[in-house]
């Protein structure tokens, strides 16, 4: 089920308030494509939202956003922006205005669903308004640590699903105390307002240079650490656009300015040229990063007069830094990531105030060049798979390598897939960032694999129903939607959110209902199913799934017997019947347990079961092992069994896919000679996405 997964990633990211913009962000012309409304997330336990009070932090009158937060250890906050729809389809770039009580580094990220995030970091001075204007031609494709793998290498901007604003130094300092003393970064509270944020039309593309030093473009996508102040000047000794930075030479502190490099824009490439200029003698060093890890360097000196030297750096002659992560002794210009300008003259010896002028980052010989965007150009996509293929188990199953739904924030889960009409309808398990837990929403869908959230009735896109501060469940889970006798029955899982997986205990099953699948009503205040005391699902009843069978309704749930029951502890696939969907009589027995699937730690849980045109029932389930999960299959006649178990997985997790800790919570539909089965991926970059896989009917081993 979701929610022990969604803590532990609601955990490493904590949402917090939400602020609905409207006044506050308008397109400056008609040209313009503008969120409207506009709503952001604030992201971070200790960070707040609202709209500015004071006139200093106002413009023209406006109430702008005006987002606090704090920089130090353990304070990581930032803005999030969701989309919905192909909202930048047509945009070619962003714009807003700015203000920031410090000098900041700001990273502007968009994630594509199923795909990259490309970012481009801005700076900005203390206490002053700055125009922000950012080109989606000039955003670099995320690489290394936690970020998603991009399958083709370009920005799919109808796939975008988030906007994010973070503060760079406080990402830095909530790793590191070291970064906060050695980059000179103050430790506090930060404050920066937005204003005027619009979607703008699409630039002119750029030269291969510019895709290095980023020059010419309207925001330099330099970050700056250790300096007073930094610009992009055109002023004297430059001749031409570049960037100046003030700053002040001391003992223990480095002044230094990173590049994300775009993807392979070295490659090919046998060194780089740089062109700068120092107000005193100094001692500089490029770092070269590269997306594995690796990491080398070279030095070198200027003199103090102010003048523009040119100084030409063979990629032959870098070292092997100390903290790279291999014992590589080359660089692999291919694998780029960031460039690193670091001033290493005056850390041991407090020298004074200096000025450092940068005008030009190029690469030179060989064939340097974005030969990632040039091959996506020339129609040779990088990655030409976009399935795989032949998952072990029963017939052959093909999954999708890429989610199919990802919500605003990537955790969502526990779809629950019909058919209806000319549409298919998915209920599913989506994140309420002001509630702080899981919540019900819906998306339709013409064909089952592009999904649209249902317009929102509140501040979240696609809920059904509402959950109840401080009632049995004021947090939903594991919604499961059936049409029976024309009416849509609506089953969730609900709980007090206690912190804790085991800790909110106990959790039941209720029910609403509805006639045109989207206006929902509940059935009564009350759970319709609640553990038995003592029994095989006295702690919790997650999971439902209902099928026809002799006349009834047969659920089958998911049981679990942890700390209040009388049997051996576990996972329990329990049972239960009805006849009008409304009340229900639980069977004794377990329908399946940990005993008959030995390879598992607790057996399974959130199992799907569907009947077959072949009379046979199918339960899809997720096996639950001690590290990870997978999707099975069984087969029986009866709902009860006996079952039939295949030998092996239906659907395993994808290595460094949406999927890599597994797959888990199956929804399945048999249409036709084909199978079709949603279920949600855990990853280890803590998302939470919706997946899909199909294999032909008949079922059948191998």
């Amino acid at each position: 089920m979701l929610n022990r997964h969604l803590r532990q990633s609601i955990n490493a990211v904590v949402l917090g308030a939400s602020f609905c913009l409207s006044s506050g962000l308008q397109a400056a012309d008609s040209a313009l494509l503008t969120p409207d409304p506009a709503t952001w997330t604030v992201m971070g336990a200790n960070a707040q939202a609202g709209p500015t009070r004071d006139k200093a932090w106002s413009r023209d009158g406006r109430a702008a956003l005006d987002y606090r937060y704090s920089v130090g250890k353990g304070q990581l906050s930032l803005l999030v922006l969701p989309l919905t729809g192909p909202a930048l389809a047509k945009a070619g770039g962003l714009s807003f205005n700015a203000k920031a009580s410090h000098m900041t580094n700001l990273v502007i990220g968009l994630e594509e669903q199923g795909g990259g995030r490309w970012t481009l970091p801005v700076v900005l001075n203390a206490d002053q308004w700055q125009t922000v204007r950012i080109s989606f031609d000039d955003l670099v494709l995320a690489t290394g640590g936690d970020a998603p793998a991009d399958k083709n290498g370009v920005l799919d901007l109808d796939r975008i699903q988030r906007i994010s604003v973070v503060d760079v130094g406080a990402m830095l300092a909530s790793a590191s105390p070291n970064m906060v003393r050695l980059f000179g970064m103050e430790e506090g509270a930060r404050r920066l307002a937005l204003d005027d944020v619009a979607f703008t039309a699409a630039a002119g593309p750029r030269s291969a240079e510019a895709a290095i030093d980023g020059f010419a473009q309207p925001q330099p996508p330099w970050s700056v650490f250790g300096a007073n102040r930094s610009e992009a000047s055109s002023a004297a000794p430059l001749t031409r656009p570049g960037l100046v930075v003030d700053y002040r030479k001391q003992g223990g502190l480095a002044m230094s300015l990173i590049r994300p490099v775009p993807v392979a824009a070295l490659a090919g490439a046998d060194g780089l040229e740089l062109a700068l200029a120092s107000r005193m003698k100094t001692t500089l060093m490029l770092k070269l990063e590269q997306s594995d890890g690796d990491k080398f360097e070279s030095s070198f000196d200027l003199p103090g007069n102010s003048a523009l030297q040119t100084v030409q750096l063979k990629l032959s002659d870098f070292k092997r830094s100390d903290d790279s992560g291999s014992r590589n002794n080359k660089p692999d210009p291919a694998k780029a990531s960031n460039l690193i300008v670091l001033d290493i003259g005056g850390l041991f010896a407090s020298k004074g105030d200096n000025r450092l002028w940068l005008q030009r980052v190029a690469a030179f010989g060989g064939q340097p060049g974005n030969v990632a965007r040039a091959a996506v150009a020339q129609g040779r996509p990088i990655v030409a798979a976009t399935m795989a293929v032949d998952v072990p188990g029963w017939s052959r199953w093909t999954k999708r390598v890429q989610p199919i739904h990802s919500g605003a924030y990537s955790l969502v889960g526990d779809p629950s897939v019909i058919h209806d009409g000319p549409v298919y309808r998915m209920i599913y398990n989506c994140y309420d960032p002001q509630r702080k837990g899981g919540a019900v929403c819906q998306a339709t869908s013409p064909d089952g694999l592009g999904w649209v959230d249902l317009p929102a009735k509140g501040p979240l896109q696609g809920r059904m129903i509402d959950t109840r501060p401080g009632k049995w469940d004021d947090t939903h889970e594991t919604p499961y939607l059936t049409k029976y006798k024309g009416e849509y029955l609506l089953y969730f899982s609900g709980y007090r959110n206690k912190g804790g997986f085991f800790k909110s205990f106990p959790a039941y099953v209720g029910l609403a209902v509805s006639r045109d699948g989207v206006n929902f009503t509940r059935v009564g205040d009350e759970p319709i199913i609640k553990g038995t005391p003592g029994g095989y699902d006295s702690d919790a009843v997650f999971s439902p799934s209902i099928v026809e069978h002799e006349g009834q309704l047969v659920m089958l749930y998911t049981g679990y017997c942890f700390d209040t029951c009388k049997r051996e502890k576990g996972v329990y696939l329990m049972a239960a019947t009805s006849s009008n969907g409304r009340d229900w009589v639980k069977r004794d027995k377990p329908v399946m347990s940990k005993a008959d699937l030995p390879k598992t730690k607790d057996g399974a849980a959130e199992a799907e079961i569907v009947k077959g045109p072949d009379g046979n029932f199918y339960l899809f389930m997720s096996l639950l092992y001690d590290q990870g999960h997978d999707i099975g299959l069984a087969r029986a006649p009866t709902p009860y069994g006996p079952w039939d178990i295949a030998p092996d997985p239906i659907i395993r997790r994808g290595a460094g896919e949406f999927d890599d800790v597994g797959p888990i919570a199956p929804s399945v539909l048999i249409e036709g000679d084909k199978v079709r089965l949603w279920y949600h991926g855990f990853s280890k970059r803590n998302t939470i996405q919706i997946g899909y896989a199909e294999a032909p009917w008949p079922l059948r081993l191998k």
